[in-house]
């Protein structure tokens, strides 16, 4: 799984608007941290550069 993934997964099952924080903390409650293919020193905010990177990207979001 990749982080966009992983966010997507997370904000379809909740249903609502989270913050990248609460994306994370959601992710690693349920366990699909350990889906993820790679994972660094700061998977956190691995994951808030690429929403944040995903948002501005207008042929992306």
């Amino acid at each position: 799984m990749k982080f966009l993934d992983l966010a997507k997964r997370v904000l379809e099952e909740n249903q609502k608007p989270l913050s990248g924080s609460e994306i994370w903390k959601i992710a690693e409650e349920k366990g699909y941290v350990d889906l993820l293919e790679t994972i660094g020193k700061t998977p956190e905010q691995t994951l808030l550069a690429r929403l944040y990177t995903s948002a501005n990207d207008p042929d992306n979001s």
